[in-house]
C-alpha cells in the first residue's frame, strides 16, 4: 500500500512536469516576461501619472490655502488699513483745500462788499457825514438841528467845525 502511495504521487508528479513543460510560460519566456514588462511599464506610467496629479492637486490647494492666510494676515491688513487711511486723509486734505478756497473767495467776496458801502468810500466820492456837536448822533433831517447849532461835518481828509445859519427844506418833502 505504501507502494500504491508512492507510485500514484509519482504519477501525479510526472503529469504535472509534463502539464509544466507544455506551459506557455516555459516554452515562450521572453514573451511572458515581455508581457509582465509591459504591463509593469503601463502599471507605472499610471504611478507616475496618479503621483503627478495628487501632487499638482495638493499644489494647487496648498495655493488656495496661502491665499486665504494672506487674507488673514495681519501684515496685509495692516497694509491694506494704511492704504485706506492715506486715501482717506487725501480726501480730507482735498475737501479741506476746497473749503479753505470757497471760504477765502466768500470773505475776499464779503470785503468787497463791505469797502463798497464804507462810509470813507462813500465820503470819498464826494459825500460827507453830519454830526452833532458831541459827535454822538448822526443828522439825517433837518428836524434834528435848529439854527444857531454846533454840528460837526466828516469828510474824506478831515472835519469841519460849523455852525447851522439856516435851513431850506427840499419841496418834495412836503416843505416850500
Amino acid at each position: 500500500q505504501r507502494q500504491m502511495g508512492i507510485r500514484d504521487r509519482l504519477e501525479t508528479s510526472r503529469e504535472r512536469l509534463v502539464r509544466l513543460q507544455r506551459s506557455p510560460v516555459l516554452l515562450h519566456p521572453r514573451r511572458y516576461m515581455l508581457q509582465h514588462a509591459e504591463r509593469m511599464d503601463m502599471l507605472h506610467q499610471r504611478l507616475i501619472r496618479a503621483v503627478g496629479n495628487r501632487s499638482r492637486l495638493n499644489a494647487e490647494k496648498n495655493a488656495r490655502m496661502r491665499q486665504v492666510l494672506e487674507r488673514f494676515n495681519p501684515r496685509e491688513q495692516i497694509r491694506s488699513a494704511r492704504k485706506q487711511t492715506d486715501m482717506a486723509q487725501r480726501q480730507l486734505e482735498s475737501a479741506m483745500r476746497a473749503i479753505t478756497k470757497t471760504g477765502r473767495q466768500q470773505l475776499h467776496t464779503g470785503i468787497r462788499q463791505l469797502d463798497a458801502l464804507s462810509p470813507l468810500k462813500v465820503m470819498a466820492r464826494g459825500y460827507s457825514l453830519v454830526y452833532d456837536e458831541q459827535e454822538k448822533r448822526l443828522i439825517k433831517s433837518l428836524k434834528d438841528v435848529q439854527p444857531g447849532d454846533s454840528i460837526k461835518i466828516k469828510v474824506s481828509d478831515g472835519q469841519l467845525d460849523c455852525q447851522v445859519w439856516g435851513m431850506k427844506e427840499d419841496a418834495k418833502h412836503g416843505g416850500e
